[in-house]
């Protein structure tokens, strides 16, 4: 099995002027090359064997909202990231200027995907004016628009989109503000005005799960769910709570969750805005691990937190917007970035048997 590391946090990073909202690890230009995105409007790239940053790009007027690197895009060195803004830069790392504004949007821009084996030039955006995008970069121009909810007064409030290899088509996944799940397939994204429903509150964040089918949902009602978008329904949840014991779940919203598929399939991870992260067993359901600050976490039992060395950086002491998973050099590594303005990184060992 596994465990985390005893060391818990190996490095932290500071630069940001504001808290820090987006992570990317660039591993297809470099495994020690990250980004992170801030509400200071600023893109950082780090080298992972460095605390310093190795460059800033700025021109965005608002807080970033999401950082992707365009795969197989002009020359591979292009990274595109989103804005509370509006705009949608397309930038050159090597360089740190900006190719392109797509400047469509009316509002916000909550997301931003690129599929390259779907096509190489595709984009898709989703902004809080109520429009998903499907854009062609190559030319610069818009090939297809989904207007979402034109009628009624939904905004989206999250967005993820996935390629379904198999059938050759995109799906595209909004979380309405009224707490439910729309989904429109490709290739002619037609409302079948379904809603997929079942948290108590707000949804956070989206994150496909084992199969393009299967995503996870992030609540503010602390817990996780999974679904299954082609047969429209939920199939389980996550939230800590054992009958008649204290509950192992998050204390606050979940903001964040991934899958740390090639390390142990049946784990993910949650961050939230108790500035935690937590690791699940999707098999039992059970929350096997916390990583946080111990000290300032004083809420949690010692027996589900590690043992902190003192001699390094302790945990991070505010919400956690954004993680990422990442392989390098053939050691495991989770890496966090919060509001508290820093970003951290914690190891993962997977030679040691974990005790839950």
């Amino acid at each position: 099995m596994w465990r985390i590391s005893d060391k818990q946090v190996v490095r932290s990073f500071t630069g940001h002027l504001g808290g820090i909202s987006c992570l990317i690890h660039l591993d297809q230009i470099s495994l020690r090359l990250i980004a992170s995105g801030s509400k200071d409007k600023s893109i950082i790239l780090w080298d992972l064997g460095n605390s310093s940053p190795k460059r800033v790009l700025k021109g965005h007027k608002g807080e970033v909202t999401r950082i992707l690197h365009l795969e197989g895009y002009l020359d591979d060195q292009s990274i595109v990231s989103s804005s509370v803004d509006s705009f949608i830069k397309i930038w050159n790392i090597n360089r740190g200027d900006c190719l392109i504004t797509l400047t469509s949007h009316l509002d916000r821009v909550l997301n931003i995907f690129h599929f390259p084996k779907y096509d190489t030039n595709n984009l898709i955006s989703a902004s809080k004016d109520k429009t998903i995008k499907i854009w062609n970069i190559s030319e610069d121009d818009v090939v297809k628009q989904v207007i979402v909810n034109i009628k009624n007064k939904e905004e989206i409030v999250v967005f993820h989109a996935n390629y379904d290899k198999k059938n050759e088509m995109l799906n595209l996944i909004a979380i309405l503000s009224d707490k439910s799940l729309k989904i429109w397939q490709g290739p002619e994204y037609k409302d079948s005005g379904f809603k997929l429903r079942g948290h108590y509150y707000s949804i956070n964040c989206v994150t496909q799960f084992t199969s393009v089918e299967q995503i996870l949902t992030g609540s503010e009602d602390k817990t996780i769910k999974l679904w299954n978008i082609y047969k429209n329904k939920n199939t389980s949840s996550f939230h800590g709570t054992c009958k008649g014991k204290e509950s192992k779940g998050h204390k606050d919203g979940i903001l964040k969750i991934i899958h740390l598929k090639g390390f142990d399939d049946d784990i993910i991870a949650s961050s939230s805005r108790d500035g935690s992260i937590k690791l699940w067993n999707t098999r039992s359901k059970k929350m096997v691990k916390t990583l946080c600050d111990q000290k300032y976490h004083n809420f949690y039992h010692k027996s589900l937190c590690f043992r902190s060395d003192f001699t390094v950086c302790k945990g991070h002491i505010d919400q956690i917007h954004d993680f990422i998973f990442v392989l390098a050099n053939g050691e495991y590594k989770i890496i966090s970035c919060s509001a508290d303005k820093t970003i951290r990184i914690w190891e993962l060992d997977k030679n040691t048997e974990s005790k839950e």
